[in-house]
């Protein structure tokens, strides 16, 4: 399973679970994490504070 494949898969278990699909930060977590990337470069790929993008991960 690639990693498109996996979030895709994510975002189907979180909608069945809360009726909200994964938004556009927590798809960029997801990925960034799945590579190895550290909170502070997901972050500043996506233009967010380091921060903001720990805590949208932990609502994950």
């Amino acid at each position: 399973m690639d990693t498109q494949e996996l979030v895709n898969y994510l975002d189907e278990l979180l909608y069945d679970s809360t009726g909200k699909h994964i938004d556009s930060l927590q798809v960029a977590i997801l990925k960034g994490v799945l590579n190895g990337e550290k909170y502070q470069d997901i972050a500043s790929d996506y233009k967010c504070s380091a921060s903001h993008a720990k805590d949208e991960a932990y609502k994950l």
